[in-house]
Order: structure tokens, then C-alpha cells, then sequence
């Protein structure tokens, strides 16, 4: 397995069954750029946001920007349509959702076509703070490092446990569910409570 990357391309993981005499090829496409600027619904930027993009052609092929402090960002390394490495190149299609500590929005749709810059804004809504916290059973230790997966009105749940247990994220109101996908070595999922 290869990884080819260029500025101003999609990146490419090349699999070989058998290295060539001389070179491989490596066919690269032009990436796509987003960009945009998180406001509040009265037009205030949101500083220090992740707006994420989850790839709708990879189940696990995820990219991020992070906003300045006016709020914006930039992605210039999108994995465009035809780019990328699965079967067809992909469609170049994303969820995008936002990831701060006091602010949610909705997840919103978008595609990237080679060489072209999508410019959109997201409106940041105050969320509220859904936090799980992962114990031992007996002792009840905080378990670092469990993967946490789930969904909510804002979108896919994904991450881990801190030191103290705890994995958080604002989300917007409304119903979320969450389950634990693979606590760490050593540790074993004994009953799940509801």
C-alpha cells in the first residue's frame, strides 16, 4: 500500500499486488477546496470550530478545518470527485458538521468537484453538552481511551475517552444515542445499561 500526495491534489493510497520493474504510477486528481465562515444567528464568528467532512463514498474518511477568529476556514486537500482510491474514484460527496465546545448546526451536504472551491457558511446554534462517562464496574475507575460512537440531531458521534473517562461534545437538542465500539486492551464490556 502506497500514499501519494501532492499540493493541490487529492491524496491517493495506491495498493500493488506486485511492485512493477521501474516505477508506479500514481494517478492523481485535482482536489477541491471548501471554504466558508461559522457565524452565530446573529452574525458573531465562532472561533477555534471544527467543521468536519465525513466522506458519503468511505465509511471512515474523515477531513477537518479548524476557524480563525473571524471564523473562517479552509480546506484546500478535499478528496474530489473521481479522487479518491475506492472503487470509481468516488463521488466526492460529504456530510459536514461542526465540532466546539458551547456550539452545534445542523449536518449539511455538499460535494467536491476537482480543481473547484465550494464557499458556504454554517449557522452555529448554542448546543447542549452531551457527555458519557465510561467506569469500571467494581471499582468504578474512569476508563480512558474507549471509543464512543453514536448519532445525534448534529450529526455522527465519534471519539474516545479522555484520562477522566469522559468523552463530550455539544450537540444540538434532541434525541442522541450512544454506544461503546471498542474499549482498550484489558478491558471488556460486561452489560450495557440503557
Amino acid at each position: 500500500l502506497f500514499f501519494a500526495s501532492l499540493p493541490g491534489y487529492s491524496n491517493r493510497l495506491i495498493s500493488l499486488d506486485k511492485l512493477p520493474q521501474g516505477e508506479a504510477r500514481a494517478p492523481m486528481t485535482r482536489a477541491g477546496t471548501a471554504k466558508g465562515q461559522v457565524l452565530t444567528r446573529d452574525g458573531r464568528p465562532v472561533a477555534g470550530a471544527e467543521v468536519w467532512f465525513e466522506a458519503d463514498w468511505s465509511e471512515w474518511y474523515f477531513d477537518y478545518a479548524v476557524t480563525d477568529e473571524t471564523g473562517r476556514f479552509l480546506n484546500d486537500r478535499m478528496v474530489a470527485r473521481g479522487g479518491s482510491w475506492v472503487s470509481g474514484g468516488g463521488t466526492g460527496q460529504y456530510k459536514v458538521s461542526l465540532r466546539h465546545p458551547h456550539f452545534a448546526a445542523p449536518d449539511a451536504a455538499i460535494q467536491f468537484d476537482p480543481g473547484r472551491t465550494e464557499e458556504f457558511n454554517i449557522e452555529a446554534v448554542e448546543g447542549t453538552q452531551l457527555r458519557v462517562r465510561v467506569l469500571e464496574p467494581e471499582t468504578e475507575r474512569p476508563i480512558p481511551g474507549v471509543r464512543v460512537g453514536g448519532s445525534s440531531a448534529s450529526g455522527r458521534l465519534d471519539g474516545y475517552t479522555d484520562v477522566n473517562g469522559v468523552f463530550a461534545r455539544c450537540v444540538l437538542n434532541g434525541d442522541a444515542s450512544v454506544f461503546i465500539q471498542s474499549p482498550p486492551g484489558g478491558t471488556y464490556v460486561i452489560s450495557s445499561q440503557g
